[in-house]
This record gives structure tokens, sequence and C-alpha cells, in this order.
């Protein structure tokens, strides 16, 4: 159950990646975004009330898919109605993303003992249903901006001035491989990193601080990276420290897990960095695709963890994704764009 619980938010980012930028064409982005809000609201309350691991289970779907709407058409509104501000941005939304995630970790437990025991209900119904609720902040002020913009589809597509299939590019397919393995790493990590801290003798609570750090390291990525890339012509290097990075970190749990637990944490948090790169380099065809390859990567750890009762095997396969990650990486750091790939390719075929 844990994880196709780690494994869920990935196939509905997927899933929903490719009905989302209709939906927002039929009630608009802010629209879009506001009812994915109340979607995080029902689905979250419900799932903190309810008894039945099944319905647990739907009520989990149906909160995602409220997450997955803004997933998909945060970075679209922002492209949308920020105009020249469009790049600051991006990286203000990764790191409010990244910070989100470390806010929830590290107030998790203190949450689930604290409510719990004020509202005497068990302590992670009080979590759950007190993360539900902030979704009605966001809510409102969808709705207030909802009212201003009307209904503010998402830009036309320009039909393509050439022939070719976006999906001939290379480029394209190395975009698609950075983002899935950058993201699988991020979900096996938050899935599953408390359980081999604890499994190491780390407490639950300072396994839920390790994991904070680790989220809340990359914040500052969000407003680095997106500032390095619009000023390098070729960011190859940056990939590869982000990627050995997280190597690292893999490779400090297989050795010490319990006793460099807070450095292995930052390792992990430098190699976070990859996530708003993966953002800044972010189209209607990589999401999706994306998602769904890197919603395997919870489930299969798990599964290998169950075959092995060890976390050393798991760890190496983790550390063996980094370097599809690092090849996609070098074919992502040029500065191209899938456009131009498809623009070259089209003259190369109308010649032949």
């Amino acid at each position: 159950m844990k994880s196709l619980l780690t494994s869920l938010p990935g196939l509905c980012f997927g899933a929903l990646g490719f009905v989302a930028v209709r939906f927002a064409q039929q009630f608009g982005l802010t629209g879009g975004l506001t009812m994915g809000c109340g979607l995080i609201l029902i689905g979250g309350l419900a799932r903190a009330l309810t008894g039945n691991a099944w319905l647990f289970l739907f009520c989990t779907v149906v909160a995602l898919s409220g997450i997955a709407i803004g997933n998909v058409l945060a970075p679209a509104w922002i492209k949308t109605h920020a105009g020249t501000a469009t790049v600051g941005l991006m990286g203000t939304y990764s790191a409010v993303v990244t910070a989100s995630g470390a806010l929830g970790s590290l107030t998790a437990v203190p949450l689930a003992q604290s409510l719990g025991a004020a509202l005497e209900i068990t302590g992670w119904r009080a979590t759950l249903g007190f993360w539900a609720v902030a979704a009605i902040v966001p809510g409102i002020m969808g709705i207030l901006l909802w009212v201003h913009t009307g209904r503010d589809r998402p830009r036309a597509v320009t039909p393509s001035a050439t022939s070719v299939k976006i999906y001939r590019s290379p480029l394209a397919w190395a975009m698609t491989g950075f983002f899935a393995f950058q993201s699988m790493n991020a979900y096996v990590q938050f899935g599953w990193l408390p359980q081999i801290y604890q499994d190491a003798g780390v407490s639950p609570a300072v396994s839920g601080a390790l994991v904070s750090i680790m989220s809340a390291v990359p914040i500052i990525g969000g407003f680095v990276m997106p500032w390095i890339i619009s000023r390098s012509k070729n960011i190859s290097g940056w990939i590869i420290a982000l990627g050995l990075s997280t190597a690292t970190g893999y490779l400090g749990l297989l050795i010490d897990p319990a006793g460099g637990a807070w450095i292995w944490a930052i390792f992990f948090g430098f190699g976070g960095w990859a996530f708003p790169t993966a953002i800044a380099r972010l189209s209607d065809f990589v999401q999706p695709i994306g998602y769904m390859i890197a919603a395997t990567g919870p489930v299969s750890i798990g599964a290998l963890f169950s075959a092995t009762g060890s976390w050393t095997t798991p760890l190496i396969v983790m550390m063996a994704t980094i370097m599809v990650l690092l090849i996609c990486g070098f074919f992502v750091a040029r500065k191209t764009t899938i456009e131009s790939q498809l623009s070259r390719l089209d003259i190369v075929t109308t010649k032949s």
C-alpha cells in the first residue's frame, strides 16, 4: 500500500497532464486552479475522516487530482500572465513548491501529536485534515482572481512550421528522461527515506526533520538555477554536480545511514536543484510521459526491498538511475530548443 501511495502522485500527474489543458480551455487557467484547490479540500478532508482503506485510496486520488491540475496549470498560468517576469516567477514557483514539501515534512509529526491530542483523534488524521483545510486560502484567492480574469484560456499553440512530429526530436526525449528520473528520485526520497532512516535507528521526528532539510536546500536552487540557465550556453557542469551529489547521498546511506544522516540529507537537497532545472525546460510533451515513468520508482524500490529484505539493492538501483539522468542531462544542458531541432529535421526530411 505504501509503494502504491508513493507512486500515486506521478500516476495522477501523468494522467492529468493529458487532459489538464482541455480542462483549462473549458474553465480557464484561474478557474482550473481554483477547482483544483476544491478537489484538494474535499479529497483531503474525506481521507482524513474515512476508516476504509479503499475509500482512503480513492480520496487520495481525488486530492492528488487537484494537486495535479495545479501542477500542470500553474506553469501555464505564469507563462500567460507574467510577461517579462516569467523566468523569475517560474523560479519562485519551484521554490514555493519545494518549500511546501519541506514544511509538510517538518510539521507532520508535531501536528500529529499536538492536533491529535487537542482534537482527540488519531494523529495522522489531524495532519491530513490540517493540510486539506489549508487549501481554503489559495482557493479563496483563486475565486477572487477568477472573477477578475474571467475565462483566461491558455495561449493557443501556434501550429508548427515543420512537418516533423515532436517524438522525432532527440532533445524532447532527453528532456523527458531528465524530468522523469529527476522526479523518480524525488518520489523515492520523499517516500522511502524516512523509512530508511528509521530502520537505521533514527527516530520518526528526526527522520521528518531530515526530509525537511532535504526539501529546504532546493529552495535556493529555485531562485539560482533559472538565473544560471538564462546566462549560460551550457550547464552540463551543473548537471554533473547535481547528479553526483544525489549519488553521494545514496552511497552515504549504504555506508553509514544514521551517523551521517544530516550530511546525506544535504547532498540529496543539493541534488534537488535539478528540479528547477527540469521545470525551466518543461513542455507539454515532457510532463505527462515523465511523470508516468517517475511513478514506477517508488513501487519498484518497495518491491526490491520486500524481495531482498535490505535497502542495499534498492539504493544501488537508485544510484544507477543517476547515470541515466546524467546522460539525458548532457543533451538537455545545451542551449537549444525542440522547435529549432525539429526545423533542422524538417529541412533534412524535405531534401531527402
